[in-house]
């Protein structure tokens, strides 16, 4: 395991009961997983991830990985900027709020890094 990977992520159980989740096929439900729980996922719910890359994670063709990053975004569940590459977690703060002042000053660090 990489020194850069975090031992667990939370993902919130909540996940399964939303109806924006529920209406994508298993694909989307796949890219949804990657996005919250993968290896580029950050505490503040933003994080930079190359088509190339994220298709190559997936074992899926670039034309996939982008067709289902457009289906999460029509689902209300992630907003992206394809000129940078960034992917957030739409209502990530609802469900990951918890955290002392430092975990705190350690996300707003992640923030200021977003384009």
């Amino acid at each position: 395991m990489s020194g850069n990977t975090r031992p667990f992520t939370m993902v919130s159980p909540e996940l399964h009961n939303s109806r924006r989740y529920l209406s994508l096929d298993d694909s989307g439900r796949t890219l949804m997983h990657y996005y919250v729980s993968g290896p580029h996922q950050t505490s503040c719910g933003c994080s930079q991830i190359k088509p190339a890359y994220a298709a190559a994670d997936l074992l899926w063709p670039v034309e996939k990985y982008l067709d289902y990053r457009g289906k999460l975004f029509d689902a209300g569940l992630i907003a992206f900027d394809a000129a940078t590459d960034e992917i957030y977690i739409e209502r990530w703060f609802k469900h990951h709020c918890k955290g002392s002042w430092k975990f705190g000053k350690g996300l707003m660090t992640q923030i200021c890094k977003i384009e």
